[in-house]
């Protein structure tokens, strides 16, 4: 029996998509070492990474995503914090639009960290923080002329939100040319 990388995620809307791709035209004008530029049908927001999961398990995190309908009612949009290198400009490795938090993006969090571990899965060690990423870069350290990019994408972005309108089931696959990811199974929110 195969395992899948898998994890669940919130997925930007149409407006959303249009506010992250100023974000990407103001950082795409200098050149990135190794960067691999996310397409907009890939951006989401991990809410947990589940990683290695038995086949015969899927079809269980498919059925999860319901259980978060009624957290999903007070998705509301999410103050854009601004952009980063993650993990530091001197050590790339993806550039981020981030948001500010948000309690029912923290809950459903929360949420999928307990069903987690319920299921055998490890803790999550790094805290919640909303992003979205948008490209994933070379080792090498960013270049005045992209830390000025961030910049002027920050201003871009700058009162701008991120809204979602759905959950989904992520399996994540690697190809050489980088990771690639497929949506399983999806929830789409229902306002109140």
């Amino acid at each position: 029996m195969s395992n899948f990388r898998l994890f669940i995620a919130l997925d930007p809307t149409p407006e959303t998509v249009a506010v992250l791709r100023r974000a990407q035209v103001c950082l795409r004008d200098v050149h990135w070492s190794g960067a691999r530029w996310l397409p907009p049908e890939q951006w989401h927001a991990t809410l947990r990474f589940l990683g290695a999961t038995p086949e015969d398990q899927v079809q269980h995190w498919k059925h999860t995503l319901q259980q978060f309908d009624m957290l999903a009612r007070d998705a509301a949009p999410l103050p854009i914090d601004g952009v980063a290198i993650w993990p530091a400009p001197a050590h790339p490795r993806v550039i981020v639009v981030t948001a500010k938090f948000a309690i029912w993006a923290q809950d459903m969090a929360t949420r999928l960290e307990a069903l987690a571990r319920e299921a055998g899965y490890r803790a999550e060690t790094r805290a919640f923080h909303p992003h979205v990423t948008l490209a994933r870069v070379g080792a090498h350290a960013a270049t005045a002329r992209c830390l000025a990019a961030v910049d002027n994408a920050a201003r871009a972005l700058d009162g701008a939100h991120l809204q979602f309108g759905s959950v989904s089931l992520f399996v994540s696959r690697s190809p050489a040319e980088g990771p690639a990811y497929e949506r399983l199974a999806t929830m789409e929110f229902r306002p109140n």
